[in-house]
């Protein structure tokens, strides 16, 4: 890993991991926070680098800040080794970032000192050579280099440099070629590519469903390979995966900028790439930046190496351009049990979330969201049960992804879960007030029956103390206990009946006069992201003449929300929750 923060223009400091993926809305901020880091590796005044780029500044960040520890050994692996005589000037070269032009390089042993700074960051070394040296430490593969990365060229004479990809494969070692291709054939399976250097002097890239195994004899080898279609002739998919995975195999040690690897994949194509890419980098000592807006890209990347950090920029914060989910918050939310790889990255991309216990709840709300609200930016997910709701709640959380949980009233009849849920929203503790409202809502719903089988109970037991006492100690009659039983049946039977109640009507089946208590509680909670339904089951939202089955109220229901016909209070509760949420994103 080579840079250990970067400064943005606005907002603080952020930290990264060997893997960071940039993602948000910001319409082509990704793609120039690549550029910045371009920029501000590399000598703005070095030969290679041109007029037009060298007028070019860093608009998105300030500043770079480099590992610490960064050694001469560390900066040249993969590139030479220090010479014997520490005053003697370093001389190296190779292929630039574009990997399509050679770099020379000629290190003073006088800037070396430098690096026992306590901070060494990118424009600290401005004015050093050592800056000179990132060109060789850079690969950066633009959006649409990829056709250009992959073109025939020219074959280089095996004395010569190369200055380009083609020519460098050529002359690196079978071991490099061949993990060019299988990570070609892992991304595309069923297709195999192949560099053809059969006729000495022109290097082409060819591509197949399976090639023979090639001749020894130069005519035949040439007849071979001639009969495969070059590159050039396939889709812009298939030269996307062989330009990112020879970038990729031809970059030991280091620092990746890929714009946008996975355009032009489909989502199954995208996750491969992106699982490829993250085992790939950790064999071969990348770090990595990513610009992506393809959630399964950045599903597979997860996948495979869950210490992603995730910068989100958005054009919607103009005083904070950058915000983190860092490798630990990342690697919780993928080592989660109650947390598919689909919602991880789809509360990454929409930074806002909604969790809910059920599927059908998701897709009402969500579908209600959509069409009355026009509202695609927010993600709801479902945590396979309403008892899984503070597991997931915690994660987001966690992860600093604004968002709030929905749940059904009888919440409040179950105090662990009441707390362990509003706990998991929120750090600032639980009122007692709240503590006090669920208590009296467990005896609304328990009953007078409860209370009448504690004190015949009472009455019991000092009967026979009495009998203890004068020494007629008998076992109760069995009518006592007959009467005992009855009442305790009856406690139950209530118990449940009221439950049922509150399930199935809501506040409607809440006592008049502890009504306002709990509507005032409801209240509180909307604040700390827990919006508790009061209308009572899913079914009760939007009701139909004729009774149906669940599926059957399911798929009418979301037919009636697709026409238009949402019910009023259904429409207020969720803009009430896309409320809170916007409010949040602005606060963070």
């Amino acid at each position: 890993m080579y840079v250990q923060s970067m400064s943005p223009r606005r907002g603080q400091k952020q930290d990264l991991s060997s893997v960071v993926a940039v993602s948000g809305d910001a319409a082509g901020l990704e793609s120039e926070l690549l550029r910045d880091v371009l920029h501000l590796l590399r000598n703005q005044s070095h030969a290679s680098t041109g007029k037009s780029e060298a007028k070019q500044v860093a608009g998105v960040l300030e500043d770079l800040e480099f590992v610490s520890q960064l050694t001469p050994e560390r900066l040249l692996a993969g590139l030479g080794t220090l010479p014997a005589d520490p005053t003697a000037e370093l001389q190296l070269h190779g292929l630039g970032p574009n990997l399509r032009q050679q770099v020379d390089v000629l290190l003073s042993t006088d800037d070396w000192t430098v690096l026992h700074r306590p901070v060494v960051t990118a424009r600290g070394l401005a004015e050093t050579t050592l800056l000179d040296l990132f060109p060789l430490r850079i690969t950066y593969v633009a959006r649409d280099a990829a056709p250009e990365i992959v073109a025939a060229t020219a074959a280089c004479s095996p004395i010569d440099r190369p200055s380009n990809a083609l020519q460098f494969l050529q002359q690196v070692d079978d071991a490099t070629r061949r993990a060019w291709e299988a990570g070609f054939a892992e991304v595309l399976p069923g297709k195999a590519v192949r560099l053809d250097d059969s006729p000495r002097i022109t290097l082409t890239v060819r591509v197949g469903g399976r090639f023979p195994e090639l001749s020894l004899e130069p005519v035949e080898r040439v007849r071979q390979l001639a009969v495969f279609p070059a590159i050039e002739e396939s889709g812009p998919g298939c030269q996307q995966v062989a330009a990112v995975c020879l970038s990729l195999v031809l970059s030991p040690g280091r620092l990746v900028l890929l714009d946008e690897p996975a355009a032009h994949l489909n989502p199954t194509e995208a996750w491969r790439l992106g699982s490829w890419i993250s085992r790939s980098a950790r064999i071969r000592n990348n770090q990595l930046i990513i610009a992506n807006n393809n959630p399964s890209f950045l599903s597979g990347l997860m996948a495979t190496d869950g210490a992603v950090t995730i910068l989100d920029v958005s054009m919607n914060r103009p005083n904070e351009p950058i915000k983190t989910v860092t490798a630990v918050e990342a690697q919780r939310m993928t080592e989660s049990v109650l947390m598919s790889s689909e919602s991880i990255t789809s509360c990454l991309f929409s930074r806002r979330a909604v969790i809910v216990g059920t599927t059908e709840e998701k897709a009402i709300y969500e579908r209600v969201a959509q069409q009355q609200f026009g509202r695609y930016d927010v993600t709801f997910m479902h945590s396979q049960s309403p008892q899984n709701l503070p597991g997931v709640m915690r994660e987001l959380v966690a992860a600093r992804i604004p968002v709030c949980a929905i749940a059904e009233l009888e919440l409040l009849g179950s105090p662990d879960r009441f707390v362990e849920l509003v706990e998991a929203a929120s750090t600032n503790g639980i009122e007692s007030t709240w503590l006090g409202t669920c208590d009296r809502f467990t005896r609304m719903c328990d009953g007078p029956g409860m209370k009448a089988a504690a004190s015949v109970s009472i009455r019991q037991m000092e009967s026979e103390l009495l009998k203890i006492s004068t020494g007629e100690c008998h076992i109760a009659e069995s009518g006592e206990t007959l009467h005992d039983d009855a009442v305790n049946g009856d406690s139950i039977s209530y118990a449940q009946q009221k439950r049922k109640q509150v399930r199935e009507s809501g506040l409607d089946a809440v006592d008049d006069d502890f009504r306002p208590w709990v509507e005032q509680l409801m209240d509180e909670l909307r604040a700390v992201g827990v919006f508790l339904v009061g209308q009572g089951c899913l079914e009760s939202w939007i009701q139909f003449e004729a009774p149906f089955s669940k599926a059957d109220w399911f798929f009418n229901a979301l037919q009636e929300i697709d026409r238009g016909e949402c019910p009023v209070h259904l429409e207020t509760f969720v803009g009430a929750v896309l409320d809170y949420l916007d409010v949040v994103e602005i606060d963070a």
